[in-house]
């Protein structure tokens, strides 16, 4: 289906020759555009803010002329959590109302058709787990499960984190035994889960 948005067509230079430009406006000047279809939970609204915390917030939100919310709401309910009082702006000066409203949706559901390389994305998380972070590898967005199913069970493990592996023949520890894992003082978190999870892989499979 082919939809007229307007007869102005954006273009793909900047804007009266000039390019966008990020500034910092305050949180509370900003407004709804609209209807809002797509929906966060508390739980992703808590993960947006603690990104935020640990890279700084390098998504600007995009609004029109009017300070109304193009996208960004997610990031909009973080930084409120955060107790921010100022975020990053890009004005879209450029659409029509019909192109705002066509902008609004496809801004969200164009990154939901992105898929994954589970091979490189296993890799690049074995490897962080790996350095020395300042911050909890959680703040990607994967939970602590689907991050330990990624690094030690290859492919399958996203599917494969909620699954119980079977009982092996020979056992591991007897009744009473006490394991007290050391924690280094730089580790925590995931990070420290998975090096844990990790040794026992290497010593006892």
């Amino acid at each position: 289906m082919t939809v007229a948005l307007a007869s102005r067509q954006p273009t793909l230079e900047p804007e009266n020759g000039e390019p966008l430009a990020l500034r910092w406006v305050p949180l509370n000047s900003l407004r709804a555009f609209g209807r809002k279809a797509r929906t966060h939970s508390k739980d992703q609204i808590r993960k947006i803010a603690d990104s935020i915390k640990a890279f700084g917030f390098s998504v600007p939100i995009m609004i029109d002329d009017d300070n109304r919310i193009l996208a960004g709401n997610g990031r909009i309910e973080a930084a409120r959590i955060l107790g921010m009082e100022t975020v990053p702006v890009v004005v879209m000066s450029h659409l029509s109302d019909a192109q705002k409203r066509a902008f609004v949706v496809a801004e969200n559901r164009l990154a939901e058709l992105a898929g994954w390389d589970r091979g490189i994305l296993q890799a690049e998380l074995r490897e962080l787990a790996e350095l020395n972070l300042n911050f909890d590898l959680a703040v990607i967005g994967f939970d602590d499960a689907q991050i330990e199913a990624l690094v030690l069970e290859g492919d399958a493990g996203l599917a494969r984190a909620d699954t119980v592996p079977p009982l092996q023949q020979t056992a591991v520890c007897q009744p009473g035994d006490v394991w007290l894992p050391l924690r280094p003082p730089h580790l925590s978190g995931t990070r420290m889960l998975l090096m844990k999870r990790m040794r026992c892989a290497l010593g006892f499979q």
